[in-house]
């Protein structure tokens, strides 16, 4: 923080508690802005902060940092000034810098949609534009038919309840682990901001319905936050629990003015609504809050940015002449899918007490015919046929519909050039139906390490974009050598991805694969006849939870 930026938040913070009391609505709003973008979002921003592995911070990150104290001086400027072009003007600055945390909120968000405290953190920034547009659009008096005092309502409200509550409960659930509660109250806290703008703008049932919700479930966020830090010490869970009590006062003099507007007896005043809410949310909860969280930093469990991904796509069709028509093969030679079963050696597994047969499976795959047999559960089974259609035409992840189309497939191990596609030490498994010649599968391997944790790292090309699946490597635990478990549930850097221009987006899927050596007697999974093969594998998916795909494999060595 700059000598400059310091000062700068101290004087905006004494303004608002010198005067806040004294002033009237739109202009205790105006110094709720000052106070949001000379402290309260950088301080959302530092503590939404994930560098990158190599130590570097985002780009995205770096410039909204770097342009974050000139374009809030721009921004207060701005308010100081006659709505006008030269008002609106001075505010197009603070709006780059909220779409600059924007798009480091996808980027840091993405790879984290299944850590519900760190998609808070994300979402917490990409509200912040709808803020900035605003801001520019009521400094240029531009209304919308709105009115000038609700566009300015809107910078505050996206600002604090878009942003500050949000990284909030974020941070809340860094620091107390989560709950099934939990989960309902955030789920909440993110949709409701957006929810009450709706409402603002099209239906004012709406948007009591949904402040009169909201103001409920915050008031449970106090709550769940009192019932955390009552128990423990420090100056910055007092300043937390201030936060919590603070917001719930404040959130009662909203439920106070809704029952106003609803009763038509005066019980709050707009404007009285609007200093009370404004004072306690900027100063007491917000300000109060994000310090004392600050102080706390609670640790995040997302890994750091920069998870190594392929960067191959395809214009169109895969298929099994994929890699050559791409120029994507490189000299070399190589038989399976790692060099070595010991790349996924750690302090908590040891490749040699995996039965060597399926190591071998995995460092000379060429050398084995498989033959597969899906499964597809009941619910999933019409949008299979309709998946077919697609999967059959581009070639990738060609699923067998049912029995019928069991198959036995034809395998191929080419290496790939590291520098087309971004990981070390690449190669292609290409999997084809021995009937048609059609490719099932046209999968890129690689494994990558993080913090101690070996991942085999598999990417699907797919029309422009690439599907990346990350898998922990475990013993499969019927014996200490029977087998193996590859899994996208393993936490860290697991889970399937989509590539984006931002980052690899975490999608709600997973997958299972087991593989293991003939003559496991009783332990043998059900659905599977022992039939001599010398390996079995079962590849198990599913979509939110709920598995809708199974393939079995049965595995013979043909050299």
């Amino acid at each position: 923080m700059t000598v400059a930026g310091f000062l700068c938040w101290a004087i905006a913070s004494a303004l608002v508690t010198i005067s806040a009391l004294s002033l009237d609505g739109p202009a205790t709003a105006t110094l709720a802005i000052s106070l949001a973008v000379f402290v309260v979002v950088p301080l959302v921003a530092r503590l939404a902060d994930l560098p990158f592995r190599t130590g570097r911070r985002s780009r995205w990150y770096r410039a909204a940092s770097f342009c974050s104290l000139p374009s809030a001086l721009a921004a207060v400027a701005s308010l100081s000034l006659p709505a006008g072009s030269i008002a609106a003007l001075l505010a197009v600055p603070w709006f780059v810098v909220t779409s600059l945390l924007a798009v480091f909120g996808l980027q840091r968000g993405f790879p984290n949609t299944h850590r519900p405290a760190e998609l808070a953190v994300s979402v917490a920034l990409l509200y912040l534009p709808v803020a900035g547009l605003a801001l520019v659009a009521h400094r240029a008096d531009v209304t919308f038919g709105f009115g000038a005092t609700t566009m300015l309502l809107t910078v505050v409200h996206y600002h604090y309840a878009g942003c500050a509550l949000p990284a909030f409960v974020g941070l809340l659930g860094r620091e107390s682990g989560e709950s099934r509660t939990y989960h309902v109250l955030l789920a909440i806290v993110l949709v409701g901001p957006g929810i009450i703008g709706l409402g603002i703008a099209f239906s004012p049932m709406i948007e009591l319905v949904a402040a009169g919700v909201f103001g409920i479930v915050v008031a449970g966020v106090a709550v769940y936050t009192l019932v955390l830090v009552s128990s423990r010490d420090g100056i910055g869970y007092v300043f937390v629990s201030v936060a919590a009590v603070t917001i719930t006062i404040s959130m009662g003099v909203v439920v106070a003015y809704l029952a106003t507007r609803l009763t038509l007896i005066t019980l709050v005043t707009f404007d009285t609504m609007l200093r009370g809410h404004g004072w306690l949310n900027a100063v007491g909860f917000a300000l109060v809050g994000l310090v004392g969280w600050r102080v706390l930093n609670p640790p995040t469990e997302a890994p750091l940015l920069g998870m190594p991904i392929s960067q191959i796509i395809s214009n169109g069709r895969v298929g099994a002449d994929y890699l050559d028509r791409y120029d994507l093969v490189a000299n070399g030679n190589t038989t399976g899918m790692v060099d070595g079963f010991t790349a996924f050696n750690s302090s908590t597994f040891e490749s040699s007490q995996i039965e060597a047969s399926v190591r071998a499976f995995y460092e000379r795959t060429a050398n084995y015919d498989l033959r597969i047999e899906p499964t597809w559960e009941r619910g999933f089974r019409l949008g299979a046929r309709l998946y077919a259609r697609l999967s059959r035409r581009i070639e990738q992840m060609n699923f067998p519909i049912d029995d019928r189309d069991s198959d036995k497939l034809s395998s191929r191990i080419i290496p790939i050039g590291d520098r087309a596609d971004g990981r070390e030490n690449v190669r292609a498994w290409v999997r084809t139906y021995d009937e048609t010649g059609a490719a099932i599968y046209v999968a890129l391997y690689a494994t990558h390490r993080f913090d101690d944790q070996p991942y085999m790292n598999i990417a699907f090309p797919l029309p422009y974009s690439n599907l990346t699946s990350v898998l922990t490597v475990e013993p499969l635990g019927v014996a200490d050598s029977d087998g193996v478990v590859l899994s996208t549930k393993g936490g860290g850097d697991a889970g399937i991805y989509v590539r984006t221009p931002v980052g690899p987006l975490r999608i709600p899927m997973n997958e299972t694969i087991r593989v293991w050596v003939s003559g496991m007697g009783d332990a043998f999974p059900e659905g599977f006849d022992d039939d001599g093969s010398d390996l079995f594998a079962r590849h198990e998916v599913t979509l939110f939870g709920r598995r809708f795909l199974r393939l079995d494999y049965r595995i013979v060595e043909v050299q």
